[in-house]
């Protein structure tokens, strides 16, 4: 009998799917620039160091500096979870991300938290990741 074992697997599919909802919901309220729906998907810890006005802040930013969202590709993922009794999970998507006029370079960081995936981190660049 184990007790208190944990498992831990990187970059299985499985987890990438479940990340990939996450973000294929985030990167639809953009698109429908429904920025308080994009905002829940957000960890709370997102708030410790940012403020929820500073996060409507930046979509907005992004439109009027980029431009419109219209198609979103998944580029790249790196994914690590441990199961068990502390179950935790660490996702990074790597998004190449159409908008008109230009294009951006989008990063996704995400944590498990209490068995459901959020958003800590959003990073956008213009050149690479």
């Amino acid at each position: 009998m184990l007790i208190g074992c944990n498992i831990r697997h990187d970059n299985h599919i499985i987890d990438k799917i479940e990340a990939e909802e996450i973000a294929n919901q985030f990167y639809y309220h953009l698109q429908m620039e429904d920025f308080k729906s994009a905002e829940k998907l957000f960890s709370e810890k997102t708030f410790e160091t940012n403020t929820r006005e500073d996060l409507l802040n930046y979509f907005k930013a992004t439109i009027y500096t980029h431009g419109n969202l219209s198609n979103f590709v998944l580029d790249y993922w790196d994914t690590s979870v441990i199961d068990g009794k502390d179950s935790k999970g660490q996702y990074i998507l790597y998004y190449y991300v159409t908008r008109y006029p230009k294009h951006t370079f989008e990063k996704l960081f995400l944590i498990k938290e209490n068995d459901s995936i959020k958003i800590i981190g959003y990073e956008i660049t213009l050149e690479n990741y």
